[in-house]
């Protein structure tokens, strides 16, 4: 048969109408099934809860698994933390010690790992096939309700036989209106339908429909400026975001934005790797992903219209410190809160470690520049007129302008060091002429102070890789702290020797040694063992802190061993060549 334009639109009309109901028949039918299954497991869930509260308040397991039972109409249990069923509404307390275990059940593994365990299958007690819901309770127990899907199963056909009459209205409705439709829809019918087509698919450029008389004309200029429109819209849209996805990306501070409902609406990769958030946050409330009362009570606050500060400690290791505020958005963003957090841990570290270096400078600043004051004004006083006197004590104070001296020149070198302001440049150095060397510059001072020194030269060939001046500096700093602390009659040995890789040099002394609980701090800024004795052969507490960071920059590593009353051996660890 022979159909009009208008006839083949009905013919369209209603096959396309057919198609589309029978489409979102099918596409309803899981939704359908999810969203009763939804509703089942958020019953068991309540029921569960319900169950775990009259655990926790000193309930029998009997009697609170009864009452829910009755309650919910669920079958209610309780399996103990041996993984054995406590209690349970569809077994008799006689056969319960026969129920088995329990505890490799999905549902209670998942109760015991995430707080909450789904579970579906055949119930070994009553046959059905049954959903459960577990949640933790009191004790290391767990509270499990569970319910067949008959009911289910009843529900859902329920529901398809209403979609399904649902569909038949809505075609018999597309029917009339389709056949309405086809009296009044003329040839410009199948351009507007492929010109909106095209708009729905988001092809935007170069729409241009035929245009009719009448109101097909008027829907063809509309649809012409609606996709101008809505092409200069989508243009705008798309790079504000762009702009915002990178700006959030790119910060340092964690934002999260949260719906009025508590859920996370847009979290940046800063606040995802600081707060530990899941990939799927944003399908779920806040309090259910973070564990941070502070965060959750400055959110409540926020969505009551006040802004409140935060402060946040992050359980490490490494711990981590955070600073930030929680603020209220307008309703009709919708959205509700803003938070902004900083992590502010390296910053509190590096106050932490001005304070102690402003502290401890002072202190070893105060030493010489009191000792200073008192020579002076102990001459100024009359001790001039005495020549013995006058002479000793100018000699003290040029002992103490010199300790004085040494220790700037040590702040300053330690500045220049950890600033980066000496610079590296290392090269290659044969380890057996760099060993002779340093023993050339130290071997007089041993002697002099009557000890012994010793030298093992390392094998011809081998090269390590630094800086020659770094390393003079690291290792010289080992040989006058050996020999100043090593008492006449001991010795001083300094080696060298290939170690997988690395030419470690090492130098040992026969002194007295360092306790184990001194042994991590030696190597910081002023830290003494002995500060009466250091301060006798004149250490300023710097050398090591030095040394330290010389090794770190040229590559290698400084370390200890020692025991009290056995001496010292220190080495340094540097990139062979």
């Amino acid at each position: 048969m022979n159909l009009g334009v208008g006839g083949r639109l009905f013919v369209a009309h209603l096959l396309l109408s057919v198609v589309v109901l029978g489409a979102v028949e099918l596409a309803l039918r899981p939704s359908l099934r999810g969203e009763l299954e939804r509703q089942l497991d958020g019953r068991l869930r309540l029921a569960a809860t319900a169950l775990a509260a009259a655990i926790d308040r000193g309930e029998p397991p009997a009697k609170a698994v009864r009452d829910v039972a009755a309650a919910t109409g669920f079958r209610a249990s309780v399996v103990g933390r041996d993984g054995l069923l406590a209690a349970d509404s569809a077994v008799e307390p006689e056969r319960i010690s026969g129920a088995g275990s329990h505890a490799e059940r999905e549902e209670v593994v998942g109760a015991r790992e995430r707080g909450v365990g789904f579970g579906r299958r055949a119930s070994e007690t009553t046959g059905l096939e049954t959903r459960y819901v577990a949640v933790p309770a009191a004790e290391g127990r767990i509270a499990r309700t569970g319910q067949d899907t008959a009911a289910l199963e009843r529900s859902m056909d329920a529901a398809h036989r209403s979609v399904l009459l649902a569909a038949g209205l809505g075609l018999v409705v597309a029917a009339i209106l389709g056949g309405a439709a086809s009296h009044v829809a003329g040839r410009s019918v199948r351009e507007l339908t492929r010109a909106a087509r095209r708009i729905a698919r988001g092809e935007l450029e170069g729409i241009e429909v035929p245009r009719g008389p009448g109101e097909l004309g008027e829907i063809a200029v509309a649809l012409e400026e609606l996709a101008r429109q809505l092409s200069a819209h989508l243009g705008r849209l798309t790079a504000e975001r762009d702009l915002l996805e990178a700006v959030l990306a790119a910060m340092e501070e964690a934002v999260l934005v949260l719906r009025p409902d508590g859920s996370v609406l847009l979290a940046n990769a800063a606040a995802r790797q600081l707060l530990a958030l899941p990939r799927a946050a944003e399908a779920q409330p806040l309090i259910e992903t973070v564990r941070f009362p502070a965060l959750l009570d400055a959110m409540h606050a926020a969505v009551q219209g006040e802004a409140a500060p935060l402060e946040l400690g992050l359980p490490g290791p490494p711990r981590r410190e955070l600073l930030g505020r929680a603020a209220p958005l307008p309703r009709e963003s919708g959205a509700a809160v803003v938070v902004v957090l900083r992590d502010v841990t390296e910053l509190r570290r590096l106050e932490a470690v001005r304070r102690d270096f402003v502290a401890s400078a002072s202190h070893e600043l105060r030493t010489p520049v009191a000792a200073i004051r008192g020579y002076a004004e102990t001459l100024a006083s009359g001790a001039l007129d005495d020549r013995a006197t006058a002479e000793r004590f100018l000699a003290g104070l040029h002992r103490q302008a010199e300790r004085l001296s040494a220790l700037i020149d040590g702040l300053l070198d330690l500045s220049r060091v950890e600033s980066g302001g000496m610079r590296l440049e290392p090269e290659t150095i044969a380890a057996d002429a760099a060993i002779r060397h340093l023993a050339e510059t130290a071997r007089d001072r041993a002697e002099r102070k009557g000890l012994r020194f010793e030298v093992r030269e390392p094998p011809a060939g081998l090269r390590l890789r630094a800086d020659p001046r770094a390393v003079e500096i690291v290792v010289g700093n080992l040989l006058d702290n050996a020999i100043k602390y090593t008492p006449a009659g001991g010795r001083v040995t300094l080696s060298a020797h290939a170690d997988d890789g690395w030419v470690r040099v090492e130098v040992a002394d026969t002194g007295p040694g360092i306790e184990p609980q001194h042994q991590g701090r030696i190597f910081e800024r002023f830290y003494r063992v002995d500060a009466g004795r250091s301060r006798e052969v004149g250490g300023t507490g710097l050398g090591l802190a030095i040394a330290k960071h010389l090794a770190q920059q040229s590559g290698g590593e400084l370390g200890v061993e020692s025991r009290p009353g056995a001496g010292s051996r220190f080495w340094v660890r540097l990139p062979a060549a």
